[in-house]
């Protein structure tokens, strides 16, 4: 499982520049405790991902800041 502070935190280092992130309470309909499972994209299209989810915030974040 992956949390959005682990997310957040992977962004923060890839980032040239500091950010700041202010943590609130949580507004109507937020959603709680989903999780993403690719077990059927695994077993089905025989399809796993081409990089760790670390490489993917670090590429995605320099291919945006590069734009």
């Amino acid at each position: 499982k992956t949390t959005v502070s682990q997310l957040l935190q992977q962004i923060i280092i890839n980032l040239p520049f500091e950010i700041i992130v202010d943590y609130t309470e949580s507004t109507p309909g937020d959603q709680f405790g989903i999780y993403a499972n690719i077990e059927k994209a695994n077993t089905k299209l025989h399809w796993s991902p081409a990089v760790s989810i670390e490489k993917g915030i670090k590429l995605f974040c320099s291919s945006t800041l590069s734009s």
